[in-house]
């Protein structure tokens, strides 16, 4: 294995998300999905985001974020998948606080 990958997936803390970058995360959430994501949720949504801006190599918040935001309408809507529908590929965990299969994917209403 190469010393990038090494790197890239070797043990990091995930990284703090402050008040305004959560509430950022938090309306684009409840915009996208119709999901309203609690204060108490804020640890699992880091680790979530963690997850996918490691296999990015993206190391916070706010360029994750910028990611989903800028760039063609295809390549923020194919993220924009992969991020909510990794939950299809977990078994056994649940993306979606509340609910055992999640709201209905709006992906392909993403702009």
């Amino acid at each position: 294995m190469g010393a990038a990958v090494t790197d890239r997936w070797s043990i990091k803390s995930t990284p703090a998300m402050d008040a305004e970058q959560f509430q950022l995360w938090q309306a684009l959430l409840e915009d996208r999905t119709g999901m309203s994501l609690s204060n108490e949720r804020k640890t699992f949504l880091e680790t979530s985001l963690n997850i996918r801006m490691r296999e990015l190599g993206i190391e916070d918040y706010d360029t994750y974020y910028e990611h989903l935001m800028v760039g063609s309408t295809q390549s923020r809507a194919m993220e924009w998948s992969v991020l909510v529908d990794r939950k299809n590929r977990d078994a056994g965990r649940n993306w979606f606080p509340g609910r055992s299969d999640g709201p209905p994917a709006r992906s392909e209403s993403v702009v």
